[in-house]
């Protein structure tokens, strides 16, 4: 059956350079789109009628790097960005700035229209897939031919810890081994274990701990901890070409890796980020029930004066800007000492994430 496609009512242009910079205007209308587009001309092919429009309408000269093969449309018949590098042009006097994929992720998700949102998500996912093959080309250039298959389990083997270990990205960097989360990730991990002493016995005495069955906050944590070990010591045999170490160090992760997915398994995404970033460890423990449904009521309250956040603050960013009008009402209550100022806000965060009467609030 044919699948019937919109036909496109505008072309666009999606230009990074040489940082993976993303290239958006100065005065962000959150109303429409936060990329180039121009209404399509059926005198031009696409792609001549894009370039011709830069050079006409802002003297920026930019090259196609890739013209994605599916495209996706949406309502109004908008078409995906071409991906371009730029090449040339006073950015300034066109009324634009260069912004990292970071940014321009977190200045999608503050776009009014799901339309729109769902459009310019498709174009930065075609950046971020040309990213990630640029990252993997240039890092294979490095390796040695008999070494392709151990980097290319490593890189499969990071991909899968990731989808465990990052339940609330708040934007697209990579996958597997090229993503900044991992790169990052291993990089703190082997910088902890270098000062960790009678590091060998440290990591047994924790496995011996996390691979007892159950559900807990120390489990999670533990499994956490390993993961991370393992992945930085097997990146670090890998590049020893210590290939028997490597392939325990994978086997280690791989096996704690199973344990998470499988706790988390039949566990909503927004629970499952609670968890991992130990959000609800604070209400546990000496914090009582009826102390938690008055700092719920509180942040409730808080919420319905909406001078306190912006419309498009995101929510962590709301959760940091209300913390305080928080604490102090619930200080008024006389439990203002129940929660440290950071687990209080991390408290707020999971709640604005979990509660529906908070979502209403935010809408």
């Amino acid at each position: 059956m044919k699948l019937a496609v919109p036909e496109a009512g505008h072309y666009g242009a999606l230009i990074t350079n040489d940082s993976f910079e993303v290239l958006m205007r100065k005065d962000v209308n959150y109303s429409e789109g936060l990329f180039l587009r121009w209404k399509h001309n059926s005198d031009y092919s696409p792609s001549k009628f894009v370039r011709y429009l830069l050079c006409e309408d802002f003297c920026i000269s930019a090259e196609f790097i890739k013209i994605p093969v599916h495209l996706i449309f949406f309502k109004g018949g908008t078409l995906v960005n071409f991906l371009m590098k730029y090449s040339g042009g006073d950015i300034e006097a066109a009324g634009f700035k260069w912004v990292s994929i970071r940014e321009a992720w977190d200045e999608v998700a503050k776009l009014d229209s799901d339309e729109v949102r769902i459009g310019e998500c498709s174009s930065l996912s075609i950046l971020n897939d040309w990213i990630h093959h640029q990252r993997r080309k240039v890092a294979e250039k490095e390796i040695k031919e008999s070494q392709m298959e151990s980097y290319g389990a490593f890189d499969a083997l990071c991909h899968r810890a990731r989808a465990a270990l990052d339940m609330y990205p708040g934007y697209f960097d990579g996958v597997g081994m090229y993503s900044e989360f991992m790169q990052s990730m291993i990089e703190a991990a082997a910088g902890e274990i270098d000062r960790v002493d009678n590091f060998s016995l440290y990591l047994d005495d924790l496995c011996s701990k996390a691979e007892k069955p159950g559900r807990s906050y120390l489990r999670e944590k533990d499994l956490i901890t390993i993961v991370r070990f393992s992945l930085a010591s097997a990146y670090r045999r890998l590049c020893e070409e210590k290939h028997d170490d490597f392939s325990a160090e994978c086997l280690r992760a791989e096996k704690f890796i199973a344990f998470l997915e499988q706790i988390y398994a039949e566990v909503s995404p927004e629970l499952r980020a609670r968890a991992i970033k130990g959000g609800g460890a604070s209400r546990r423990g000496h914090v009582k029930s009826d102390e938690i449904k008055k700092v719920e009521s509180v942040i409730l309250k808080v919420l319905e004066n909406k001078k306190l956040y912006g419309k498009h603050d995101q929510q962590y960013e709301i959760a940091r800007k209300i913390t305080e009008n928080v604490l102090s009402e619930i200080s008024s209550l006389g439990i203002g000492d129940i929660f440290s100022l950071g687990d209080l806000r991390q408290f707020i965060w999971d709640f604005l994430i979990e509660n529906k009467a908070a979502r209403a609030l935010l809408k």
